[in-house]
């Protein structure tokens, strides 16, 4: 069996606040994307349902500038057992930081 951090040597050694630490949408200069490294993207629209209680905002208004990404949430090797799909959403707005 091959060892999961020869194949992904950036797993274990980068920052990860990296990713949650910034203001921008873009990966930062020389920063590897080391999970959620496939994926595919859809615009979308949120439709929120009538008479459910509980949500504000933007949840409870609805909005047609969604973007949905499903990608892999594991490393996928020769080993995988299979997949663990994951699912964003990113509600695109104006006048705000990302």
């Amino acid at each position: 069996m091959d060892l999961l951090w020869a194949d992904f040597p950036k797993f274990f050694t980068q920052k990860a606040n990296g990713s949650f630490c910034q203001s921008s949408d873009g990966l930062r200069g020389k920063r590897f994307k080391t999970v959620h490294s496939q994926g595919v993207v859809a615009k979308v629209q949120w439709v929120p349902v009538e008479n459910d209680e509980g949500y504000t905002g933007i949840y409870e208004t609805g909005s047609d500038t969604v973007v949905l990404r499903l990608s892999e949430t594991a490393n996928l090797s020769a080993e995988s057992k299979g997949l663990t799909p994951s699912l964003a959403l990113k509600f695109l707005v104006d006048n705000y930081r990302s």
